[in-house]
């Protein structure tokens, strides 16, 4: 009876309310602080909501975009040719298929065994692009821009050296493909310009103390040109990280070594991600910039780009280090660093990071093993053969079924130590379509409903965290402005924290860049 009196003072204007302001939580997710000294601008749950700096956006939808492969599409490889022509290639365990144009793919351009296909593009001596790839266990494939073929030591052109069936990670530096022999602490390295001739061994496991095996490499530019600031960058199942300088691996005049540290294991050959001038790596300490560890001299876990979320992220790692389907990809359009984390076959959700501001959220919904950017669109693998184009600003929704965001904010005692209940609501949202709200609060954390996973189910049954009130209003057409007030109820307390979720299959755009509060 009190709860009731007092928000229906509060409705009457008897004075009892006074009003306060929280931004939206632009600090991105925090699963680091203790959760009753976590600052205002976090969140405590932040899923599909995507910090940016002076607001939070609902992530993108997703659509089908090419059908037809046979099983789950593992990687996913963009070509483009020096005449301008581009393409993008799903890979599976039965063959490489060509998901450029959309739709129905249509037979297999090439055979696999292994869908794991990882490649670089090279420009041979003769100008020609070359896509060139490996996987560990069927030969060399390569694609010119018309036709594919497979490369061994009896083609033509032939690659000698290695047993190329072994190979199963490439990357290029200073012209030259590196490739690295599984289970062994071997690289390969071919001539200058060219996808065959002689490989060369140049054996790295006297410099690695951990032992385990060779896992993949990078190509490490910090300033963005080609002279001395160039890395090349190797890798252990163990953690352990190379960092060498120079040309020629068979000069030693050359050819240097600069430093060996350790960085944490990593949960898959694609751990590595460029990005400005640095070089991101994911292990089991979280998401490394090799900028930091290179200028330190040392591993500072507490300087980790995902500080905030550092227990969720290690306790992901160790859940699922097992798992294929890892990998660590820059989507440049969104400013967004996407880990993607494979709980199963056939389910994923990802840690995503504003490379612009460091805070960081989840995205739940894709499902997939493998993503790639194309053209500057984001496309990622699933089951069935599927390629699916995501977040490029014209898609709502996620195949037709809503994208439900949730945010939880940080416990705020509003700069009043005492006790208080709030009675109103206005969350300041743009929207370009219909969207249906929730809101709630939990008060002087109390935690015993809250999750890290908002539990799916019908957004009209959403009450479980004491009081919710639905409304869902309409908009069409254009960018609208909502600054509705909302009645809400919530548990007395010293601290509340604000929830908010928002569902939609029709807006491309939601944002929020905070809400108004009367509090009692």
């Amino acid at each position: 009876m009190r709860q009731a009196l007092l928000s229906s003072r509060a409705r009457q204007g008897a004075g009892l309310a006074s009003p306060v302001s929280v931004p939206a939580p632009v600090r991105g997710w925090n699963t680091r602080d203790p959760i009753a000294q976590m600052r205002p601008l976090y969140a405590a749950i932040l899923e599909n909501w995507f910090p940016m700096e002076g607001e939070v956006q609902m992530r993108g939808g997703s659509s089908s975009w090419a059908t037809g492969g046979s099983g789950t599409v593992k990687t996913l490889l963009s070509f483009a040719q020096n005449n301008g022509t581009k393409k993008l290639f799903a890979c599976t365990d039965s063959g490489v298929y060509d998901a450029t144009a959309g739709g129905a793919m249509g037979a297999a351009v090439t055979s696999l065994t292994n869908g794991l296909l990882e490649a670089v593009v090279l420009t041979n001596s003769a100008g020609v692009n070359y896509l060139w790839g490996v996987n560990g266990a069927d030969k060399v494939k390569t694609y010119n821009g018309t036709a594919w073929a497979d490369l061994d030591g009896a083609s033509t052109p032939a690659i000698t050296g290695p047993t190329v069936t072994n190979l199963n990670w490439c990357w290029l530096f200073k012209r030259r493909i590196f490739a690295v022999e599984k289970n062994s602490m071997n690289v390969w390295y071919g001539p200058i310009d060219s996808i065959a001739g002689t490989f060369s061994k140049f054996p790295l496991g006297a410099i690695f103390k951990r032992g385990g095996s060779l896992l993949s490499g990078a190509n490490w530019t910090i300033d963005g040109g080609q002279g001395a600031d160039d890395y090349c960058v190797f890798i252990t199942s163990e953690g352990e990280v190379a960092v060498y300088q120079g040309i020629n691996p068979a000069s030693a005049t050359s050819w240097s070594l600069v430093g060996v540290y350790f960085v944490g294991r990593p949960p898959s050959r694609r751990c590595f991600a460029n990005y400005g001038g640095d070089l991101v790596v994911t292990t089991e300490f979280g998401e490394l910039s090799m900028a930091q560890i290179f200028r330190e001299g040392l591993l500072s876990v507490d300087k980790a780009l995902s500080g905030a979320i550092r227990p969720t992220f290690s306790q992901a790692v160790r859940d699922y280090r097992a798992n294929a389907g890892w990998q660590t990809i820059l989507y440049p359009a969104r400013n967004a660093l996407i880990v993607n984390i494979p709980i199963s076959t056939s389910q994923s959700y990802q840690y995503v990071m504003n490379t612009i501001t460091g805070a960081w959220c989840a995205f739940t919904g894709w499902d997939t093993q493998c993503f790639a950017v194309h053209d500057g669109v984001l496309y990622f693998g699933r089951p069935s053969g599927v390629v699916a184009k995501a977040w490029d600003g014209t898609i709502a929704g996620d195949f037709t079924a809503d994208i439900t965001a949730n945010a939880l904010q940080a416990y705020n005692r509003f700069g009043r130590n005492e006790w208080k209940q709030m009675v109103l609501a206005r969350p300041l949202l743009a929207v370009d379509d219909a969207v249906q709200l929730g809101f709630g609060f939990s008060a002087d954390y109390d935690t015993s409903v809250v999750s890290s996973t908002i539990p799916r189910g019908s957004l009209s049954s959403f009450s479980y965290w004491g009081s919710a009130i639905w409304n869902t209003a309409l908009w069409a057409g254009q960018l609208v402005r909502q600054k509705r007030w909302y009645h809400v109820s919530s548990e007395p307390g010293y601290a509340q924290a604000f929830l908010l979720q928002a569902a939609t299959k029709n807006a491309t755009i939601v944002s929020w860049s905070g809400t108004d509060f009367q509090v009692v």
